[in-house]
């Protein structure tokens, strides 16, 4: 009898520790996010003219002016492709730009629209996410590129996965570099309050 209490016990304890790791993989696969997402961005920015690198627009500590700024809207779309090894890329980038200092007789406040593509990574806890991105500037002028980065946002995503909808409200000092032969020539610094809104 003690033999077959033993053996009840320790069946069970096996299944339990299956079991166990079962759960576990499970909630390790449910923190991925998996898919193409439409997104749409917004972003008010204050940037500063171009310099040769390094870009010295903006106080590390204070994030206070140290050249004359300008300040800017922008609105833009794209198609977000997240995958299970928790990397995430913007294809098909569109965006136009507002400049609020265009007000007079003569100027062009809108500007035509960029493409841009970025490539990232993202982390979900539940239902908190995390995202990093670089962006590339589509440019018609061969060897030259611009590469515009960190973008940090963090936010939720809804229960169903339908949606995630991300802010930038930390201050995090961007950089728009301008490189030719993969070498940087300018640089500019920005900082942005910015949202980014996925829907499938």
């Amino acid at each position: 009898m003690k033999n077959i209490t033993k053996a009840i016990v320790s069946i069970a304890l096996g299944t339990s520790i299956i079991s166990s790791h079962a759960t576990e993989r499970t909630r390790h696969a449910n923190d991925k996010i998996v898919g193409e997402y439409h997104v749409v961005t917004t972003e008010t920015c204050v940037r500063t003219p171009f310099e040769a690198p390094p870009a010295s627009g903006f106080d590390a500590e204070t994030r206070m002016l140290l050249v004359e700024g300008e300040a800017v809207n922008a609105i833009g779309k794209a198609q977000a492709l997240f995958y299970p090894n928790g990397t995430v890329r913007l294809e098909e980038g569109k965006q136009t730009e507002t400049s609020l200092a265009s007000i007079l007789p003569g100027d062009t406040p809108i500007v035509p629209a960029s493409l841009f593509t970025c490539d990232g990574t993202y982390i979900r806890e539940k239902k908190n996410v995390t995202m990093d991105l670089m962006c590339n500037v589509d440019q018609p002028d061969p060897g030259i590129n611009i590469i515009l980065g960190p973008l940090t946002f963090s936010g939720k995503i809804s229960r169903n996965r339908h949606t995630i909808s991300l802010t930038n409200l930390d201050r995090v000092i961007q950089t728009v570099t301008v490189e030719f032969d993969a070498s940087p020539i300018q640089q500019r610094q920005r900082i942005c309050s910015q949202t980014a809104t996925f829907s499938k």
